[in-house]
């Protein structure tokens, strides 16, 4: 015949591996959330940067110095379509910077419920 505290200390354990898988399947739902909610954003991102790389170059500004590309410019130069998500309208621009001998570019943009790291509102 067992002890009751045996069957105590395994109830508790069960209780407490159940609760730790709970935990782990709830933090993952919740981290999947957040990607899935972040990719439509991080998408707008990359085509914003796309766009400014193109019109750079279309318009040969790669000249040594920093730029600073808008993406009122973009559309008003009909290089990428006005920035919407789930229907939010969003603005943003890219930042082009000469390191060594490359260049560095970085979109940022400002949405309703999102805003990039980093984003300047000047």
């Amino acid at each position: 015949m067992k002890s009751p505290s045996i069957n105590r200390m395994r109830t508790i354990s069960v209780v407490w591996g159940l609760f730790l898988v709970l935990l782990l399947v709830g933090l993952t739902t919740i981290g999947m959330i957040y990607k899935n909610k972040s990719q439509s954003y991080k998408t707008l991102e990359a085509d914003l940067k796309t766009a400014a790389i193109a019109y750079a170059e279309k318009k040969a500004l790669y000249t040594g110095t920093d730029l600073k590309i808008s993406s009122d410019e973009l559309i008003k130069e009909e290089q990428i379509e006005p920035l919407k998500v789930n229907d939010g309208d969003c603005s943003g621009y890219v930042l082009i910077k000469k390191v060594r001998e490359h260049y560095e570019h970085e979109s940022y943009i400002k949405c309703d419920k999102y805003t990039t790291k980093g984003y300047d509102k000047n």
